[in-house]
């Protein structure tokens, strides 16, 4: 033995060494299936002869390998150990490692007769303290073995040689020599079956341990992969176990207050979620509360309070992740890539990465490459990068515990903004519905940066000039191509609400009117590009219907006195859905006229001004009419016809207001008539319905309910002075409206309806058809959709619309139509 004492020995690295003291295996019933797994592969004689433990940071990796050592220890099939360690310099490197296990084997008792073969190898070897690994290998394992085999064939099985920690080795090259070699060990002594030694290994996924596994598949395998994922019910387990044993301490006994049950429970399931499947964390929780100089119960809330930076509770979790980002050598390349890893609003794969922050194919991943222990990066491209733990995004975005590689989340979110503004200008909407040239990547890049940029711009510094200079530049030429997306792409449009409303409350708009006014104008088109692109819905929920509240606060919060055009918008927005709201037109009225009267008098905006504040009078005459109110409120007269008189004439041709305001002329005009029964008022409303088709519309279902006033005016005349010319054009103006393709159901509904009414007063034939069609065209209608007014009023109107095709189905003779009509339900 005086020549193996001569071998390096480090005895630090052993399972039970003093410097490992403190460490403890698995707790009672925790890792149970884990401990399992291994000890059946220990005891099959057909199993591979290494086992690779592997898992992120904190796992538990270390545990399991402590527990392993242990049971093989009393079960005395533990030939030799090492634990590597990057805070303990003799046990940072592979240097002693070859010569530890080999003494440890020499003085394992089933190998007993290996000593002197190892020592007939050494008087052959040079000085074991000068020689490489692989010498070392072939000396102090290779040849021995060898020897070994010929003299004894039955060696007692097993033998289990446990290695933990080995991605702790400083030197990834002779970390990445070691395991090729002991991965070699049974091809070099012949195969043997079953193997000599079962080598038991644990690391962290990274990459130069991961590539030598990966160059080493083979058939019969030369190992077993096991990923230690993070297991929820061991951590509960562990951490009511750790609890107990606290609760149970006499000596701690008066500090409970006499508490049966401690912690309570939503206090312990909050802790468990915190600890989310991973070992070291709920670890640390409970050293920080046993802690023999505090009180627990003190401790404990403490931990529930741990805002703190500072908390000293995260002191060895903090120490883990210092060791793992300091080994990243490039951290300025790396920094952008893992902030927008740690802050992205939804994970994105290792392709979108590239794509969204511009790096050549491949890149991504190589600066990833140190990071697979705090990160859960798969080999497939297409699979989102997450992270291992939410406790490593707490660590890196809080400057006090991360220190200079701390990731400054409102710098990154605005990093990430920008990147999602280039993507949504870059145009790769151009391509979504060409699976050729847009890749599953690029469509969901273009949905993350649609659906999450308002939301990284709200994390954001304000105050950078960068960003908003960048937001200024998306504002003016890309935030209609956002709008746009938002039509085309489903995915999209449940998340408008919520990202419209992020966009108004920021402060990088709020103080920028400018911006705020481009926001306006831009979210107004898409409300009306709604009604161009979803025709059939009668009245659009669409951001008309939450944008006026999102205005008066911006205008509340307006540093000094809001400009005129955001206050312009706001009561556009308002009269566009105050129609069941009195209060609403009356705050609009308000608005526009204080706008009105602080606009110059040659302002390009007085006109529209004009406009809405009649189409708001308009309203208010509607509203005259309900049943529900006020006896005093239903005396108001319509006061829009002047308004609408003053608008026209200061409107542009090319205001596509224009058409509305002749439009709503001809309906006040229809009501003069009405009231005063002067047939001039008729003649006037259909010249105003005349102009309105005349004039370019905001949205073409429009051109429907145009063509339907202009034929009721026509009727309407026609039923007065009886002229076959009236009726002619009533007819095709009604034929128009409902068959017009952006017809609104309701509106093709009523022109249909409307068509047969006239048919019949005027004394035309076959008008089962023509009630057939109207009919057919109320099955169309959406209700939920209608308000629920115009709800009602239609319902009764499609009622009537059976009763009367039925009677003409029974007059003409045709029963069988009369028996369906009668079981078709409305």
């Amino acid at each position: 033995m005086s020549v193996l004492a001569k071998l390096p020995n480090v005895e630090g690295a052993y399972f039970n060494s003093r410097e490992r003291k403190h460490v403890t295996g698995c707790f009672k019933d925790t890792r149970v299936n884990v401990v399992k797994h291994i000890l059946g592969w220990i005891n099959s004689r057909e199993a591979s002869p290494v086992f690779w433990l592997h898992g992120a940071a904190g796992t538990g990796k270390s545990t399991v390998a402590q527990s392993i050592a242990e049971i093989c220890a009393e079960d005395n099939v533990l030939a030799g150990h090492f634990f590597f360690s990057r805070d303990k310099q003799n046990r940072v490197s592979t240097d002693g490692f070859f010569s530890t296990l080999a003494r440890q084997m020499c003085s394992f008792e089933p190998l007993a007769c290996l000593v002197p073969h190892v020592v007939d190898a050494m008087g052959k070897c040079t000085s074991p303290s000068g020689m490489r690994n692989l010498e070392l290998f072939s000396c102090l394992f290779v040849q021995p073995f060898i020897q070994l085999k010929r003299d004894v064939p039955n060696l007692h099985f097993p033998m289990v040689v446990v290695i933990d920690a080995l991605d702790e080795c400083q030197d990834a090259t002779d970390a990445a020599e070691v395991l090729q070699l002991l991965l070699d060990l049974d091809n070099r002594i012949g195969n043997p079956s079953p193997p000599i030694l079962k080598i038991f290994i644990t690391s962290r996924p990274e990459p130069h341990i991961g590539k030598v596994f990966g160059s080493n598949k083979e058939f019969p395998p030369k190992f077993t992969d096991y990923p230690l994922c993070t297991d929820f019910d061991s951590v509960k387990l562990y951490l009511t176990q750790g609890f107990a044993a606290i609760h149970a301490d006499p000596d701690r006994s008066e500090l409970f207050y006499d508490e049966q049950i401690w912690p309570k429970p939503d206090v312990f399931e909050e802790l468990l979620s915190k600890a989310a499947g991973l070992f070291i964390y709920a670890s640390t929780i409970l050293k920080f509360v046993a802690d023999e100089d505090q009180d627990p119960t003190q401790q404990l809330e403490l931990v529930m309070a741990s805002d703190s930076p500072r908390s000293v509770m995260y002191s060895e979790l903090d120490t883990l992740y210092t060791q793992i980002i300091y080994q990243v050598r490039d951290w300025e390349r790396v920094y952008t890539i893992l902030g927008t890893i740690i802050l992205a609003i939804q994970p994105l794969s290792t392709k979108q990465l590239e794509l969204l922050l511009g790096l050549d194919k491949g890149h991504a991943r190589l600066s990833l490459r140190r990071l697979h222990s705090v990160l859960v990066v798969t080999a497939n491209n297409q699979e989102p990068i997450r992270l291992a733990h939410p406790s490593f995004h707490d660590f890196l975005t809080t400057k006090e515990r991360s220190g200079e590689r701390y990731l400054d989340p409102s710098v990154q979110h605005g990093k990430i903004a920008t990147a999602c503004f280039k993507v949504i200008r870059d145009g790769c909407l151009a391509a979504w519905h060409t699976s050729k040239d847009a890749s599953s990547a690029q469509k969901g890049l273009l949905i993350y940066a649609c659906r999450f940029w308002p939301g990284h711009l709200s994390g954001a510094d304000s105050s950078d000039m960068t960003l908003v200079q960048a937001v200024e530049e998306f504002l003016h030429l890309s935030v209609r191509m956002w709008f746009d997306a938002v039509l085309e792409i489903t995915a999209l449009q449940n998340d408008l609400r919520s990202n419209i409303s992020k966009l108004f409350g920021l402060n990088i708009l709020q103080s920028r009117s400018e911006l705020l006014a481009v926001l306006c104008h831009e979210t107004d088109r898409f409300g009306r590009r709604l009604a161009t692109v979803y025709p059939q819905l009668d009245e659009l929920h669409h951001v008309d219907m939450f944008l006026p509240n999102f205005l008066y606060h911006a205008i509340i919060n307006f540093p000094g006195n809001p400009p005129h055009h955001l206050i312009f918008h706001y009561g556009r927005a308002v009269r566009r859905n105050a129609y069941s709201s009195r209060e609403n037109v009356y705050a609009m009225v308000s608005v526009l006229d204080s706008v009105f009267r602080s606009l110059p008098y040659e302002h390009e905006d007085r006109g529209a001004c004009l406009a809405e504040m009649a189409l708001c009078h308009r309203n208010i005459s509607k509203m005259a009419t309900w049943p529900w109110e006020s006896p005093n409120f239903e005396e108001i007269i319509d006061e829009s016809e002047p308004f609408l008189q003053e608008a026209l004439k200061a409107m542009l041709d090319d205001d596509l207001n224009k058409s509305v305001c002749f439009n709503s002329y001809g309906l006040t005009l229809l009501e003069r008539f009405e009231d005063k029964k002067d047939i001039s008022y008729l003649n006037q409303a259909i010249e105003s319905f005349q102009q309105a088709l005349t004039l370019p519309f905001p949205t073409p279902a429009l051109t429907a309910r145009f063509l339907h006033n202009l034929g009721s005016a026509l009727a309407n005349r026609f039923e007065h002075l009886r002229v076959d010319e009236d009726a002619s054009a009533a007819i095709v103006a009604f034929e128009a409206a409902s068959n017009h393709p952006s017809a609104p159901p309701s509106v093709a509904f009523e022109a249909s309806l409307s068509l047969a009414r006239l048919l019949d007063s005027s004394g035309r034939v076959s008008l089962l058809p023509a009630y057939h069609d109207a009919l057919k065209k109320s099955y169309r209608i959406s209700w939920d959709a209608l308000c629920g007014r115009e709800a009602k009023r239609l319902i009764k109107e499609a009622i009537a619309c059976a009763e009367e095709t039925f009677a003409f189905a029974v007059e003409e003779g045709d029963l069988w139509d009369a028996i369906r009509l009668v079981n078709q339900p409305l």
